[in-house]
């Protein structure tokens, strides 16, 4: 699978099936996108090389949580978006399923292999989400599982589409600004190994 930053500059190769997709609702990734959750997906350090030309530290600003200094976030310098984080305690990498490649119509390629089986974090959630997803505390399987959330105030993820959809469509904009473009192979030595040669610049988060 293929995945890129916004504006293309930075872009990536994951190999192989992940071992966690979930719609994450932590305070970490609701801080770092500004959106209520995110679409996580994991795969093994080894799974995953950067695709774009070399060197690829060039391209890249990274960012340690001081409270998770094993995790290693890293962004397009070009256009700021976060592109993938690093976890050297777990030897895992994740990736966000919107920066994946898209086909014609605007839909994420081979979505069956990414689609999220859970969602993770719920009880630090920003909205409820009606759906048949199971609702963990922490990760899928790991942790306790909460109980279905009221439907009346639980907001359908259809109904989150349908309107995003309709937006997009009164301002005219039916498809990804930078249409996808295919990506080089990389070569069996631009693993995430080379993420450590990556200067951890902090961003500037303002509050």
């Amino acid at each position: 699978m293929n995945g890129s930053c916004f504006c293309g500059a930075v872009s990536y190769v994951v190999t192989g099936s992940p071992i966690l997709r979930a719609f994450c609702h932590c305070t970490n990734c609701q801080r770092l996108s500004g959106c209520p959750f995110v679409h996580t997906i994991h795969f093994t350090s080894t799974a995953f090389h950067w695709a774009h030309p070399e060197p690829h530290e060039e391209r890249l600003d990274a960012y340690v949580i001081p409270t998770k200094p094993w995790k290693t976030r890293f962004r397009c310098k070009q256009c700021g978006a976060c592109v993938m984080s690093a976890n050297s305690k777990a030897g895992k990498c994740s990736v966000w399923g919107a920066h994946l490649g898209r086909d014609n119509a605007g839909k994420i390629v081979d979505w069956k292999t990414v689609r999220p089986t859970a969602h993770i974090f719920y009880g630090t959630r920003m909205l409820d989400v009606s759906d048949d997803l199971g609702k963990w505390e922490g990760y899928e399987g790991e942790s306790n599982r909460l109980a279905r959330c009221s439907p009346s105030i639980a907001v359908p993820l259809n109904r989150v589409s349908s309107n995003c959809s309709s937006i997009l469509r009164s301002r005219g904009d039916h498809s990804h600004p930078y249409p996808a473009q295919p990506f080089p192979t990389p070569r069996l030595s631009q693993d995430l190994t080379r993420t450590a040669e990556a200067p951890h610049v902090p961003w500037t988060l303002h509050r």
